[in-house]
Parts: structure tokens; sequence; C-alpha cells
């Protein structure tokens, strides 16, 4: 009787929509997952954005805001990793340039109205990047809105650091290798030489012998120019040399040492004198491209002196995106 009575309610449990065989649901739609080891790109982000309105016609100089007459949007960048030896300035591009919806990558000459302002930096542990991006696009084409910018920039990144150190003699014309970086002391300047520029900085500090001289040289010549009173390339020289090494530690016009660097600068870290245990750092520098610079230290004693060198190791070439 049991039996009976079991099997009636077995089939229609059977036959019940529950019991069906599961209808199988479409799959739900998954992002792709980037392939093992891909590479997911650097990216600056705006750490600083300046708008610059242009300035009323009408409003007197001793009322007028900072910033340029006609305009400027001006946004400071920071990327950060690790290994960063250096930002390539040249490799700077902006794709598109917006602010309040207009677009404003170029000025009304239809020329770019971009261009690198600052020099970029990188720290001295390598683990971030900054530079500044600015855009002029003319009075009739600058909106006080917030700017809209895409582009990149080129970095160099390394594996680690490596110390190199060699003894360098202080006589004119002598130089010592460290890896990739010559540095030597320059000549004197030959009596009788005229310290005018002739158009290439590098060659022009070697000729007045100094970067001071070199500068009191420029001075003395726009001034000549232009007609104004003007000190003599002497008491310019003096003055750009009390200046240089009061506010940067030494270096210029016989104050200190200035050693000129050549080679790949940009696999230099950093690079310092040791003299009587104590490391003599750099008080000014003058970059004139990517393979030359005079660097001016604090005078050391003696007829030599120690130069230490840390050197990027295994640099290469990455693109930051902003």
């Amino acid at each position: 009787m049991k039996r009976l009575l079991l099997l009636p309610l077995l089939a229609s449990i059977a036959a019940s929509p529950a019991a069906a065989p599961a209808q199988s649901r479409p799959a739900a739609a998954q992002r792709p997952k980037p392939a093992a080891g891909a590479a997911q790109g650097l990216r600056a982000r705006p750490v600083e954005i300046a708008v610059h309105a242009p300035r009323p016609k009408d409003l007197p100089d001793d009322l007028a805001f900072y910033g340029p007459e006609d305009g400027r949007y001006e946004i400071g960048y920071l990327v950060r990793g690790t290994g960063f030896s250096r930002v390539d300035k040249d490799s700077f591009r902006v794709s598109s340039a917006t602010a309040g919806g207009a677009d404003v990558s170029k000025d009304a000459k239809g020329a770019p109205s971009w261009s690198l302002d600052h020099f970029p930096k990188v720290s001295d542990d390598g683990t971030a990047a900054t530079f500044t991006l600015c855009i002029e696009p003319g009075r009739d084409r600058m909106k006080a809105a917030m700017p809209v910018v895409h582009g990149s920039i080129d970095v160099e990144r390394a594996s680690g650091k490596e110390t190199k150190t060699a003894t360098l003699s202080l006589a004119p014309g002598s130089s010592v290798s460290l890896g990739p970086v010559t540095v030597r002391v320059p000549e004197p300047k030959k009596k009788g030489a005229p310290a005018a520029f002739d158009g290439d900085a590098a060659s022009d500090v070697d000729a007045a012998g100094d970067p001071s001289a070199a500068l009191a040289a420029a001075i003395a010549s726009a001034a000549k120019e232009s007609g104004s009173a003007a000190p003599g390339e002497a008491e310019a020289a003096q003055a750009l040399a009390a200046f240089f090494g009061g506010a940067f530690g030494g270096g210029g016009a016989g104050d200190g040492i200035d050693l000129r660097l050549e080679g790949e600068l940009g696999a230099l870290a950093s690079l310092v004198l040791v003299a009587d245990g104590e490391e003599l750092e750099p008080g000014m520098k003058m970059t004139f491209d990517a393979r030359s610079a005079t660097w001016s230290f604090p005078a050391a004693g003696g007829s030599s002196v120690k130069v230490k060198a840390e050197i990027w190791k295994d640099i290469r070439r990455e693109t930051v995106s902003f």
C-alpha cells in the first residue's frame, strides 16, 4: 500500500518545474585580463594647476596681478616609480589641450601654444620626477577655465647605481674618465683673449676661463648694444663671482674649482669632490646640452682632488603619458 502511494508522489515531483533540468544562463561579460607581464605604462598626474586669465587692458600696473599680460595655463606634473635618472625635455609632446570646451593647443597664428616651462627634475633617490607644462594660446583664445591636456614625455630609468672614483690633478687640461663621463680642468683663458660670446655657450665658457666671466661678457655686450650704462667686464665678473660664491657655495672667477663635464651626462646621478675626508658638493651648475656642462666647486687645498661619481646602470627609455 505504501509503495502504491509513493509512486504517484514521485511522478508528480519529477513533473514539477522545480525538478526540471536547470537552464544554462549566458555567461556574464568579463573584463579582459592583461597578459602576464604586460606593461601597464607610466602616467603622470597633475599636482599643481594655475590659470592666469588675461589682464584687463585698463588695469594700472600697480594693481596688476601676477602672471603674463595675455594669460597662461601652468600645470605641474608628478610621476612616481623607481630608477628615474633623467627626463628628456626634448621629447615633450601634447596631443590635445582644451579649456572650457575650446581648443587651446594653438595660438592665433596656428603655432603650438604649449612648451615645457622650467627644467624637469628627478629626485636624488630616483623615485619621482616632475615637469611643468605651460600653455599660452593668446588673449583672444585664453579662457579662465580648468585645462584638460593629453600628451607624453620620455624618461630614462635605471636598474641601480654604481660608484666610481678617480684622482684628478688640478693642473689645467688634466682629465679623468668615470665610466661614460669625463671630468677635466679647463685651460685658462689666454692673455688678451676677448671674453665675448660667439653664440656657442660651451665654447664661450672655455674662452672666458670660467662661467662668471662668460656671463659678465654677455652683460657688458648687451648693455653696449642697448646703449645703457653698465660696468666693465672686470667689475661685472667680480660682482657675479661674489653672488655665485655667496649664494651657491663657491666657484666662479677664481673663488673655487670649475670643472668641465663631458659625455653621457644623463647617466650621471651625482658627482662630488673629496678633499681631506670631506665631500664638496657643486655650487653652480651650467648645463649646455646633454653632453656638456660646467660645475663649480668650493676651493680645495692641494694639487689634486678625488672625484667621486654615482653612475646609473642599465638605462632604458620609457614613455610617460598624461
